[in-house]
């Protein structure tokens, strides 16, 4: 049997961001009075946080086992009406659980025919129209599925610059997708948004330079960038920014700010892409599931064998630190 544990957590990252086909710079973090600051480096530390304490009832359920919905690595979780929505990235599916854990379907089917995917990272909900996309990255399509029958509705069909996307959020008529590249290019970008209906890159947004410290290298993890997904504002954040974003209908802005002395330099990531297996280097990676009110809860890269969890009280500026 596979156990997962049912909690929530938080994201942090941002910068600049452009938009439209002029690539306007829209805001900057400093000029933002709404943006929340938060120093770690000033923040009172303590050895143990209970989760009860943020958490009212955390559950544990007990998925199903059959040969149907063996689950071997999970890389994306939602809830939507009750069912949960687990996407297997290393068997490449889409499964559904009623809340009791009792398998209900498996949306989708691997292959290369009609309404068949091939490698599938991540997954969107459309909460308002009942539809379920799944995003293909070996084919560059996001695929759609009525998320009550399991139906296919349609594929579309996205235009791939630089290397593979490995990330996917649908939210009004947009679909925002990451976006790596191998190429050393000052003008390397981050996230485009492309047209539901034409498929069509529309926007780009978050210059590497200035997000993400000029990382904009191919890596593919067990986790998405979009965090907070069953929200009607996502957050998005990158492997080495210092600040969450909001991605709603209207377009990106700033949600929070992390700062710390220890953050990597662009200087050292630009000098080694193995800066990381030798060096103290400090990546938020955010665990967003459901927004908690007073904390913000993140997960810390010292080095890739060095694993801290910090949980941020937004209020009581209390910093809670241990090794996983």
């Amino acid at each position: 049997m596979y156990k997962i544990v049912l909690n929530m957590a938080v994201t942090l990252v941002l910068v600049t961001a452009c938009i439209g086909k002029k690539k306007e710079c829209i805001s900057s973090i400093g000029g933002n009075d709404n943006v929340e600051v938060i120093d770690i480096d000033k923040a009172k530390e303590k050895k143990m946080l209970l989760y009860s304490s943020i958490l009212e009832e955390p559950d544990v359920i007990v998925l199903e086992t059959n040969p149907e919905c063996i689950i071997q690595k999970i890389c994306a979780i939602d809830i939507y009406k009750g069912n949960i929505y687990i996407l297997d990235d290393r068997v490449n599916a889409l499964y559904v659980f009623r809340r009791d854990g009792t398998f209900l379907k498996r949306i989708g089917h691997r292959g290369r025919g009609h309404g068949e995917y091939l490698e599938l990272s991540d997954f969107s909900i459309d909460r308002e129209n009942g539809i379920i996309y799944l995003w293909d990255d070996a084919l560059d399509k996001v695929h759609k599925y009525n998320i009550r029958t399991g139906k296919y509705i349609s594929s579309i069909k996205t235009e791939r610059n630089g290397y593979r996307s490995y990330c996917m959020q649908h939210i009004g008529d947009r679909l925002y997708i990451s976006r790596t590249s191998l190429d050393v290019d000052p003008e390397n970008y981050l996230l485009k948004v492309v047209d539901e209906k034409t498929g069509e890159q529309i926007a780009s947004y978050l210059k590497a330079e200035d997000y993400n410290r000029g990382w904009n290298y191919p890596l593919k993890f067990p986790f998405s960038y979009f965090y907070s997904k069953n929200t009607n504002e996502p957050k998005y954040v990158e492997m080495f920014s210092d600040t969450i974003v909001s991605i709603t209908k209207d377009g990106i802005r700033p949600y929070c700010v992390v700062k710390s002395e220890d953050f990597v330099t662009k200087g050292k990531i630009k000098k080694s892409l193995n800066i990381m297996a030798r060096e103290k280097i400090l990546i938020l990676i955010c665990l967003v599931y459901t927004m908690v009110s007073t904390y913000i809860i993140f997960r810390v890269l010292w080095s890739w064998t060095e694993w801290s969890r910090f949980n941020i009280g937004k209020e009581a500026r209390v910093c809670i630190s241990f090794t996983i």
